[in-house]
């Protein structure tokens, strides 16, 4: 049996077409932990389905000039420049009202209650119609405000990135890196598989996790391969540190370093005497301070682009200077792993660097092309 619900909605009182959208199911949601279903309505054994039919009186010139698709439709030779009448499919009705209310300068307030299932069908729409998503991105923050502590981080990682939101994606990815046990991923909770990362983001997040614990090992061992040092290390379930990888996460691993306590035996040499806390409670601490999260800017500054449009990147390692003009304030690993761009143009500034006196030459981004 099939339940049909209807709506319809004057977006404007000079509206001049009416776009008739229907949604059959909300096929666009997995199955998963947080809650969602593929069908908000009904139960799927009792063979119950829910059919949305939304009806929008539109401004054909408010979607013309805010849709190349819309414009096409509308002002080309095709059927709908003459109809009075547009018929859509749409996998979710709520994002297309909310994208039709806000094109019409409605308020869109109520969004910030959304379930974040929902972002990412407005982001599908958004790239149907060709919508400006910029215009959502004030939204966004309040969104975010309202609804972060509600989500894990993997399911942050998409929204934070897509609508420009740096404080978000540097928290989550920061939380992932010291919080999460294993391989890091991030998670859609949709069937849009192709709203996703751009391809190397999630390797640099698992690359700043890997690391810390490669300099955390160095720092470590400090004082040398002493046997009542290594003792100490082990009853503190400090050492080794790639045996709790699996089962603990980075932060707890950390966490273990306060029981850090140097025993020695009688008789035994000076250096193996010393005590070594302080060593090692320093190596906790730079490893607590190593890595602030990825962020947007560089991201978006070190990628592949035409010309020398990158060159500040690199400028911003050439002085020391991580994270001049960016909107979080980072350290050096954040801007490493914010790269994004051709690893031949990190090779050649990094043979750049190697040069003695280059705080005394201007640094010309093209020693760095291509």
């Amino acid at each position: 049996m099939t339940f049909v619900k209807e709506a319809t909605v004057k977006l404007t009182e000079q509206w001049d077409v009416t776009i008739k959208a229907t949604q059959d199911e909300k096929a666009f949601m997995k199955p998963s932990d947080t809650g969602s279903t593929t069908n908000n309505e009904g139960d799927e054994d009792s063979g119950k389905k829910t059919k949305w039919i939304l009806t929008l009186k539109a401004s054909k010139k408010v979607l013309s000039d805010n849709s190349r698709v819309f414009k096409v439709q509308i002002m080309s030779n095709f059927k709908e420049k003459t109809a009075t009448t547009i018929e859509l499919e749409t996998d979710n009705v709520e994002a297309m009202l909310l994208w039709f209310r806000l094109l019409h300068g409605h308020n869109v307030s109520n969004t910030v209650g959304a379930p974040i299932e929902d972002l990412w069908t407005i982001v599908a729409l958004a790239d149907e119609r060709e919508f400006d998503l910029k215009k959502l991105f004030p939204r966004f923050q309040s969104w975010y405000r309202a609804n972060a502590t509600k989500y894990k981080a993997r399911q942050l990682l998409y929204p934070c990135f897509i609508f420009d939101h740096p404080e978000g994606f540097a928290k989550a990815t920061k939380s992932l890196v010291y919080g999460y046990v294993g391989h890091i991923h991030e998670e859609n909770p949709t069937y849009y598989e192709h709203l996703r990362l751009e391809g190397l983001t999630i390797g640099n997040i698992n690359g700043a996790k890997g690391s810390i614990r490669a300099k955390l090992q160095r720092d470590i061992f400090e004082p040398g391969a002493l046997f009542e040092y290594n003792k100490s290390l082990l009853r503190a379930k400090v050492w080794p540190l790639k045996e709790p990888e699996i089962t603990i996460s980075l932060k707890e691993y950390l966490k273990n370093i306060e029981d850090f306590r140097h025993a020695t035996r009688d008789g035994a040499c000076p250096l193996c005497s010393s005590n070594h806390r302080p060593t090692v409670m320093k190596a906790k601490s730079k490893a607590l301070n190593d890595f602030d999260g990825l962020c947007l800017d560089c991201m978006d500054l070190s990628k592949p682009k035409s010309e020398n449009s990158d060159h500040d990147y690199w400028l911003h390692d050439t002085f020391e200077e991580w994270d001049k003009g960016c909107r979080i304030e980072h350290g050096s690993s954040t801007w490493w792993f914010s790269f994004l761009g051709r690893y031949e143009r990190l090779e050649k500034h990094l043979k750049a660097m190697k040069d003695p006196y280059r705080h005394l030459r201007s640094y010309d981004s093209d020693s760095n092309s291509d």
